[in-house]
């Protein structure tokens, strides 16, 4: 029983981290992924070891935490397609400049 209870702690721990993950991509921050990296290892190597009546006491937990991880995987690619857009807005803009032989720089 303490194996699930250690579990459930470090399930809600690594909700809390995506939770502040999304916040940050929503905020248009960088957000650093490690911690979840760590987080996914350390809860299945963690889960290898439960028994099967307190692995389904822990699927509802698991379960919600899939979700918060393909809500995170959404906004990740939405931000990507953004920053996609904006460096091909950028690359289109450098390409007319060159090609009318004028560089960006400061105005005089």
């Amino acid at each position: 029983m303490s194996e699930t209870i250690g579990l459930g702690k470090l399930v809600q721990a690594l909700s809390g981290v995506v939770a502040r993950a999304r916040m940050e991509l929503d905020a248009g921050n960088l957000v650093d992924l490690t911690a979840i990296e760590a987080g996914v290892n350390e809860l299945c190597a963690q889960a290898t070891t439960l028994s099967p009546s307190d692995g389904k006491t822990l699927r509802p937990r698991l379960l919600a935490l899939m979700d918060d991880f393909g809500h995170l995987s959404r906004a990740i690619e939405t931000r990507l397609g953004e920053l996609k857009q904006e460096l091909g807005d950028t690359g289109g803009r450098q390409s007319a400049l060159r090609a009318y032989g004028k560089t960006p720089g400061p105005s005089r």
